[in-house]
């Protein structure tokens, strides 16, 4: 009995894991489409407001990896005292997609998707600092479960991922002095969620 129920568990993992990979795949593809359309309408008068360094450079642009982006909302937050994010992250169904230029494989920008009746529909694009930060940490570590992880009131933003000993670790994606935290740094997530509460409790703008 106890085999079969260990049977149907991972049948159960590795067809929730594959399904996860295709919607990913999915987004990529629809950001890759995106990306095409893009290109024809930058000119010599707007390319620089995409943060491209030419107009040509429209042209190379190209989808890379797509990442689940998962938010925490500012009450859950306040609440928080200690442990890991699962209590934290609401999934809001968003990806974030990496923008590569072909020819010299920088990441360049980030196109945003959100899942809408069983597609992915895209939501934005930007040459952002989460672009620049993303092109500067490890590239293994996007090969690890990793996803954004965001505090959209706060104007905050991780890479999150879980390492070898099955503990959640965040990686800082900004130079934040509030936070003390540089790019690339790692820490536990708890960390990095303990510094975020004192920042929770003194904000008074909008919940988000």
């Amino acid at each position: 009995m106890r085999k079969s129920i260990f049977i149907l568990f991972m049948a159960l993992a590795v067809t929730t894991g594959l399904e996860a990979q295709n919607n990913l795949d999915q987004a990529r593809q629809e950001a890759g489409t995106f990306l095409k359309s893009l290109a024809t309408s930058i000119t010599a008068d707007n390319y620089k407001m995409f943060g491209l360094n030419s107009m040509e450079e429209a042209s190379q642009l190209e989808a890379d990896q797509a990442f689940v982006s998962n938010i925490i909302p500012l009450d859950r937050l306040k609440k928080y005292d200690g442990g890991g994010d699962k209590n934290l992250l609401t999934n809001v169904n968003r990806v974030s997609c990496a923008v590569i230029n072909r020819q010299t494989q920088q990441t360049v920008g980030i196109v945003d998707l959100e899942r809408e009746k069983e597609r992915y529909v895209v939501k934005g694009y930007t040459s952002s600092d989460l672009s620049v930060a993303l092109g500067k940490i490890n590239k293994e570590l996007l090969k690890q479960n990793f996803s954004i992880v965001r505090v959209p009131a706060l104007n905050v933003y991780f890479g999150s991922f879980t390492d070898a000993d099955n503990q959640s670790k965040y990686i800082s994606l900004q130079n934040n002095p509030n936070l003390r935290t540089e790019i690339g740094e790692i820490r536990p997530a708890e960390d990095f969620l303990k510094r975020l509460v004192p920042l929770a409790n003194e904000y008074n703008g909008l919940p988000w």
